[in-house]
């Protein structure tokens, strides 16, 4: 519409000038052309027809939309974790937070999880999964939960990330880990002012699927606790492609991802070519948050190691020292190797010639599989 009135505008205006000429005793005009723009000379006060150079800078002019404005990202860090330059300034360089949640169904829809910046899902006893939720800045957690407890598997990769520990009890070999490792952490179990129970979700889940807590709440503890937030490891997360330069560099496709961690449990991964994401979906149903918002992420990689069972209690021992997997992303997969090591390392992704992997700057959910058997990829 602003093109438009633009044109009628400057009609109307030759047109008085016209009309306001032949009554004044002016020059006498011919009766200009339909469709002709009209310039005037200085010597003559007189419209003459434009060039065709001239009709078509006006036109220009007046059909070409004003510049967008350049987005400010200087007030933004990168986040160390997604790549993407969207985390605030004033807490770059300081130390992620680890958040087990629960994942067994009668626990769904969980609370706040689709805000996680990464994902790791490992199977607990019983067939069941826990997820770890990787924020890089606290003050970004949502409410979320339901939180569960600890396995020492997951202190390992918390650990390996100098990550702060948030959970809600413990197995027996986990509290060892925390004590053996002096793990910065936060145990709902003895903070029943940093978690609560959800009413709603312990009438109609159970309490242990209730406990809930949010960034506001982990901010508060830390700082009571004194907690070094300053990260000082000089690791990295991953080695990202330029957030401009998506990059599906995999040799056979992934559109369609399937996990299965047990009988009962099986992560599912499909490709939107559109969003460039893959949705996760399990239970035979998309997985979403409590406000029905599905679970998606740019990259999946999938890795196998050998786990087993190691007390009467069924729990798990899961072998994190080297292997090998899967990245996803953009359609598209390769193989890859991943280590660990002592478990203050972090887990390191690589391509099978050694090189560290790249990833497309995003989200990252990370399966930790029995063996190749349960991995179906197409």
């Amino acid at each position: 519409m602003k093109i438009h009135n633009t044109k009628i505008v400057l009609i109307l205006l030759v047109g008085i000038s016209v009309f306001s000429a032949a009554f004044t005793g002016c020059s006498t005009w011919e009766e200009l052309p339909e469709e002709t723009s009209t310039f005037y000379t200085e010597s003559t006060n007189k419209p003459s027809a434009g060039t065709a150079e001239q009709t078509q800078t006006i036109e220009t002019a007046l059909n070409t939309e004003p510049p967008a404005a350049t987005e400010d990202l200087s007030m933004f860090a990168v986040n160390p974790i997604t790549g993407i330059r969207d985390m605030d300034i004033d807490n770059d360089g300081k130390r992620p937070i680890a958040i087990m949640i629960n994942n067994i169904k009668k626990a769904t829809p969980q609370v706040g999880i689709t805000e996680c910046d990464m994902f790791y899902e490992i199977e607990a006893e019983g067939g069941i999964t826990r997820i770890m939720g990787l924020f890089a800045d606290v003050s970004e957690v949502p409410t979320i939960g339901a939180i569960r407890s600890a396995r020492e598997y997951f202190v390992d990769v918390a650990i390996g990330y100098n990550a702060i520990f948030s959970h809600y009890g413990t197995s027996t070999n986990a509290k060892k880990r925390i004590s053996q490792y002096s793990v910065d952490n936060l145990d709902g179990m003895y903070l029943p002012d940093t978690y609560w129970r959800d009413p709603v979700r312990k009438e109609t889940m159970g309490l242990e699927h209730s406990a809930l807590t949010s960034g506001e709440k982990l901010e508060e503890i830390i700082a009571k606790k004194k907690y070094n937030m300053t990260n000082d490891k000089s690791y990295k997360f991953f080695d990202f492609y330029d957030v401009n330069n998506f990059t599906a560099d995999g040799t056979s496709s992934a559109n369609k991802i399937s996990v299965k961690f047990s009988r009962s449990v099986t992560a599912e991964f499909e490709y939107d070519q559109t969003e460039k994401l893959y949705s996760k979906s399990q239970f035979g149903a998309p997985h979403v948050d409590d406000k029905g918002k599905q679970i998606k992420v740019t990259n999946v990689i999938v890795i196998y190691t050998s786990i087993s069972v190691y007390d009467d209690e069924g729990h798990l021992k899961v072998d994190l020292s080297s292997g090998k997997g899967y990245y996803c992303s953009g359609g598209k997969m390769k193989e890859i190797k991943w280590t660990k090591g002592d478990v203050s390392n972090p887990i390191k992704y690589y391509n099978t010639d050694g090189t560290e992997l790249t990833v497309n700057a995003g989200k990252t959910y990370v399966c930790v599989a029995r063996n190749t058997d349960n991995i179906k990829i197409s």
